[in-house]
């Protein structure tokens, strides 16, 4: 018999898998009575239909049930009802030891102290008569908390049918198993020469077993291996361990307590664990100082092979690289490859027991939701629809997640699925970016049609406004709730286009929303864009991604406000976090792309064109090009060959002779060109001083040091007309044009928006309209009247062709980028000049796909993404 998801056996309601084996099905649960979950094992049919079997069981259930020790997983009852029969045992979250082995070797301190545990929890039973009988990784958890818990102690006896019976083929894991030969291998590995054999067993089998184990956490070796279950079974009986696999920095009596547990004969092992527990005491407080780590040369060979194990090298552009920090226990944080497949897999969130991860991902073709385990092994699809759906997340009980799903007029809507598949259902109409309440009971989401943050009832229901729409940060974006439930954090993203695919503005601000005053107060104030910020479980403090330095890394700082404590060193795109309810596990997704600048024919009027690939450099981005005033050059800004910030560059318009003009401590960005193309503007800034730190600077094509030009902020795309007039975005979201010749300064108060572009005759200037709603479109103003709207709905970007003609791409839901000419004052009609197929995703398109025309009007050049995948990626024992 079995049981499912919303079912109820006794007081108790069924919730989620957690496992299947030959000793059952294993679910999480809800003791209703107790208000705690628990672990309900359910019992084969083979033993349920044996009468006397059953009988048997329960009795040794009972004995079982009157273990009481903290390193021993709990028996809390028998449970009977509608045909089925289950164990009720104590939930224990975290990883088995065979999971935390898949990474790797513990180190020898840490191996000591699991082992210290486990020997404890082996002698406490033995006191009691009661052997385990199937001790191997599988059957040791690592508790958060640094405790360990054995599981399932002696119920390879209980459930074996006779007591008596010495025969191993009554053994439930490799009779039930014994089609999957990796389960079946790994219980043949641990068993005893006399078990092996058939022979009666007696406590000294769990002291062979736990010598195995041990040797196991310190080599990443099984000590007794074979291809088949018969070959390991004759290592077993036949061969010893490779004692030279052991880490230098074992101690000499651990050596030796090895070589005793795993005597052949029964009568020389060791015969009582508890002598164990005080060699492994005695060796922890004498172990010199550098036992408990390699020396330096192991530890890089550690590290390489982690590298290796994991395939670091598929996402070397992405968080990977971290510093050797400590988190509050001293056990050094560890990056773990969750996912490894072609394509994307993005957008990662863990489930409540931080055991599972659901995440974004094309690897069908198409982008549906999917769930696995953060050790691996099998995916499952939970989503199947053609729409683009995004952002999963955990409902606080594990049992449903939320989403956001592409409609065909470019907003979302929030869903909601069963998490381990079932029917959706629609939540909330126009909406992006879902958050839980702590409770459950309510939805925090972003309002695209708005640019605000808003939360309703866990049902849809009861909506209201949780910030207020603003000028100059118009996308408010990726609420979280803190665990009081009283706060929200979210991101205000300057400008920024709505809709379902993931855009925003080039910066953005951490805030935190008062939900009982409505008070809003700003924790980041630099000129970053900071994103997907996170709790700790204490709300002490807040982790967030941030391009803070250049380079995108996890940050953490209070949730107070104050100077943020980077804690990852490497260079990403993206990294969407998601953090465990303990704080010891943080996912994100790596994105490993190549951003790059390809030309496109404008003469190809409405037919699809590819993109000639000017770039094809695997940096983290070729950015923002612009054509010189004759056409025959591109300036643009990379971080090309690892430089630590960017750079300004210019290349011939054919991709040729490409060199770096500007590079230096400053972080330098978007290129102008001034009218006689022989110098370029841009903006610098050093992201340690934020808003303070932003300068503008001109540089001649012919070489020199930069000169600065403006020494404050006009906003982050600012353009330079034949005067040399600045043209740029004050705090207020107002165009600016500042004259470094006068030094006077015009503010333009009729127009309020972001992205401000002189025409080339400097008699017009061209913008994205003010932020909010789908409907900012592009606006002219000519000085003598009010600002036109010249189009009207999703802008992605625009351009000037010429003075008397503006080319704009339109944003859409898919892989295209469709671009438009309208004439300045509107009248023109709108027709489709080309198709680019961008490719990779549909998160390809942003607000950032920045482009420029030809003074000649037939070609145009844009920055793309050439190719992306991502995978997740987990941070363990975070700081």
């Amino acid at each position: 018999m079995t049981i499912a998801s919303g079912s109820r056996l006794g007081p108790y309601e069924v919730l989620s898998p957690l496992g299947a084996g030959g000793m059952g099905e294993v679910w999480r649960a809800r003791d209703a009575k107790l208000g705690r979950d628990v672990a309900i094992k359910v019992l084969p049919d083979a033993f349920i239909t044996n009468a006397e079997r059953l009988a048997r069981f329960r009795r040794e259930a009972k004995v079982l049930a009157s273990l009481n020790h903290p390193h021993i997983a709990a028996i809390y009852g028998l449970e009977e009802s509608g045909g089925v029969e289950a164990l009720v045992l104590e939930l224990v979250e975290g990883e088995t030891l065979a999971e935390r082995l898949v990474r790797g070797p513990l180190p020898v301190e840490e191996a000591l102290e699991v082992a210290r545990q486990v020997a404890e929890a082996l002698e406490a039973a033995h006191e009691r008569g009661i052997v385990h009988r199937d001790l191997k990784p599988a059957n040791v958890k690592l508790t958060p908390g640094a405790q360990v818990k054995v599981l399932d102690f002696g119920l390879a006896k209980a459930l074996s049918g006779d007591v008596s019976s010495p025969d191993i083929s009554t053994s439930p894991t490799l009779t039930a198993e014994a089609t999957q030969a990796g389960v079946a291998l790994g219980t043949a590995a641990y068993m005893s020469p006399e078990q092996a054999r058939g022979k009666p067993i007696d406590k000294r089998a769990d002291v062979w077993a736990f010598g195995a184990l041990l040797y196991e956490m310190l080599t990443e070796r099984r000590a007794f291996t074979g291809e088949t279950i018969s070959d390991t079974l004759a290592a077993v009986l036949k061969t010893d361990p490779d004692w030279e696999a052991l880490p230098p920095a074992t101690p000499a009596a651990i050596r030796r307590l090895l070589r005793r547990c795993l005597q052949k004969d029964p009568s020389r092992r060791l015969r009582d664990v508890g002598d164990a527990r005080i060699e492994i005491e005695e060796a922890a407080g004498e172990a010199p100082s550098n036992a408990a780590r390699p020396a330096p040369a192991s530890r890089r060979r550690l590290l390489a092979g982690l590298l290796a194990g994991f395939a670091i090298g598929a996402v070397a552009a992405g968080l990977i690289v971290f510093r050797l920090s400590h988190g509050p226990s001293g056990v050094p944080m560890r990056f773990v490859a969750v996912t490894n497949f072609s394509g994307m897999e993005i957008q990662p969130s863990l489930s409540p027991d931080g055991r599972s991860v659901a995440f974004v991902s094309n690897r069908d073709g198409v982008y549906d939701i999917w769930v696995g385990l953060v050790t691996g092994g099998r995916l499952v699809r939970i989503t199947d629809d053609p729409n683009v759906e995004s952002h999963p997340r955990w409902s606080p009980d594990g049992t449903t997640i939320a989403y956001a799903r592409l409609k065909d007029s470019g907003f979302s809507d929030i869903w909601e699925v069963p998490a381990l598949g079932g029917v959706s259902r629609r939540v909330v109409v126009d909406a992006i970016e879902p958050a839980w309440s702590p409770d459950g009971r309510s939805l925090a989401y972003s309002n695209p049609a708005t640019g605000t943050i808003w939360s309703c009832d866990a049902s849809g229901g009861n909506a209201r406004a949780v910030t207020q729409q603003d000028p100059i940060y118009g996308s408010h974006r990726q609420p979280a709730f803190a665990h009081d439930g009283r706060r929200i954090v979210f991101v205000r993203r300057q400008g920024g286009r709505p809709g379902a695919v993931p855009g925003g503005g080039p910066y953005g601000e951490l805030a935190v929303a008062d939900l009982a005053t409505g008070e809003v107060r700003v924790l980041t104030h630099d000129r970053a864009l900071a994103y997907s910020p996170v709790w700790s479980p204490d709300d002490q403090f807040l982790y967030f991604a941030s391009s803070r330095g250049g380079t995108i890394n996890i940050w953490k700082m209070a949730s107070d406000g104050g100077e943020p404590q980077q804690i990852t060193a490497g260079q990403g795109d993206d990294a969407d976090l998601s953090l465990s309810t303990d704080g010891k596990r943080l996912v994100f997704s790596t994105y490993r792309q190549n951003i790059n600048i390809g030309m496109a024919d404008l003469e190809t009027k409405g037919q699809s064109a590819g993109l000639k690939w000017l770039t094809s450099d695997a940096a983290r981005g070729e950015l923002a090009p612009a054509f010189s005033p004759d056409g025959r050059r591109i300036a643009y800004f990379s971080n090309r060959k690892g430089a630590e910030r960017e750079g300004i560059w210019v290349m011939d318009a054919d991709g040729a002779n490409a060199a770096p003009l500007v590079v230096d401590d400053y972080q330098n960005v978007f290129p102008r060109w001034y009218a006689d193309g022989q110098a370029l503007f841009f903006r610098s800034s050093d992201a340690r001083l934020g808003r303070r730190g932003d300068r503008f600077r001109r540089v001649a094509i012919s070489g020199g040091p930069p000169e600065v030009v403006l020494s404050e902020p006009l906003g982050l795309w600012v353009d330079v007309d034949s005067q040399g007039r600045i043209l740029g975005t004050n705090a207020q979201g107002r165009g600016v044009i500042y004259d470094p010749k006068t030094k006077q300064k015009r503010v333009l108060e009729a127009c309020a928006g972001s992205g401000f572009r002189w025409s080339p005759d400097g008699r017009r200037i061209a913008y994205i309209g003010p932020p909010g709603g789908l409907q900012a479109g592009l606006w002219v103003y000519d000085f003598q009247s009010a600002p036109r709207q010249v189009f009207s709905g999703w802008l992605v970007n625009f351009a000037w062709a010429g003075s008397e003609e503006l080319i704009y791409e339109e944003g859409k839901p898919d892989l295209t980028a469709l671009f438009w000419s309208v004439r300045p004052d509107g009248s023109a009609r709108r027709r489709v000049l080309l198709s680019i197929r961008l490719g990779g995703s549909a998160w390809e398109l942003s607000p950032t796909n920045i482009f420029d025309v030809s003074p000649d009007r037939r070609r145009i050049v844009i920055q793309a993404r050439e190719q992306s995948e991502a995978d997740i990626g987990m941070i363990e024992n975070v700081r």
